[in-house]
């Protein structure tokens, strides 16, 4: 999908911005992209405007050396996004770390949100997981991290010790080269490479212990959503969720898929 740029403060945003009808937002996880929910809009931009930006660190944009890209500025970046585009309040759909985002937003700036979906979303302590403090552990070596942790040789090894972006996929064969292209794309340049490692040494989970204090107060209608799969985090979270968040449904199991559920079973990510 074509990709649009908004400027909001110092940062240009990366966003798809598909469709027309009531807005839904749609916010990726780590390490992943806007192109993590282009099979959902395609779904729904017939009756949607669907709202999908970049994390800054994270895909198309390169972020500004001085921003910071803990998860409570991201928010603050999707809500600047959300009044560029004249949007006052939306549904949210979160996957993976960008369920913290959700979180902060649905509990902080409770006015903006008409609906919440966290889908295989970290939530309490239960982030970063131990492959991405894997991969920060690497990153953190002096001189080389940056190259090492985007190089094709670790990603050999994280995948052969379970680490890897299959491990997100119940079906490695759902792993298109198209998606493993969007994934590697981290790390094309020097500034990327930085971009990945800042995103990764800004992750802290204190946000969501935070937020989940809050969860209690969330009252517009909220579904929880996992694949039955998710070997990254486990379902006993999603579970958890559904019992912190008021008539909050589910979780709604999608069957025969991993974590990465938006790429793996985007007909049934439709729910």
């Amino acid at each position: 999908m074509k990709r649009k740029s908004t400027e909001w403060r110092n940062a240009r945003i990366a966003h798809i911005d598909e469709g027309s009808g009531p807005p839904v937002v749609f916010i990726h996880g780590f390490p992943t992209a806007s192109f993590l929910w282009e099979k959902v809009v395609a779904k729904l931009a017939g009756s949607f405007r669907c709202v999908a930006p970049d994390l800054m660190g994270l895909g198309y944009v390169e972020a500004p050396p001085e921003m910071d890209l803990g998860m409570e500025s991201q928010a603050e970046t999707i809500l600047g996004l959300m009044d560029s585009l004249g949007i006052k309040k939306a549904a949210i759909i979160a996957h993976d770390q960008g369920g913290a985002a959700a979180q902060i937003i649905a509990t902080n700036h409770a006015s903006r949100t008409t609906a919440l979906v966290l889908a295989d979303s970290v939530a309490y302590d239960n982030w970063p997981v131990p492959g991405v403090r894997f991969i920060y552990g690497v990153g953190s070596i002096p001189f080389l991290g940056s190259r090492i942790v985007t190089s094709p040789i670790l990603r050999s090894l994280a995948t052969k010790f379970g680490r890897g972006i299959e491990t997100g996929f119940h079906d490695p064969s759902a792993l298109t080269d198209a998606m493993r292209n969007n994934f590697n794309r981290v790390g094309r340049s020097a500034s990327a490479r930085a971009d990945y490692l800042r995103f990764i040494r800004a992750m802290d989970n204190r946000c969501t212990v935070e937020a989940a204090a809050s969860l209690g107060a969330i009252r517009v209608p909220t579904m929880i959503v996992w694949g039955d799969h998710d070997r990254l985090i486990n379902v006993r979270w999603g579970n958890r969720l559904v019992n912190d968040i008021p008539d909050a449904k589910g979780p709604v199991l999608i069957k025969d898929c991993g974590h990465f559920s938006p790429l793996e079973s985007p007909t049934n990510s439709r729910e």
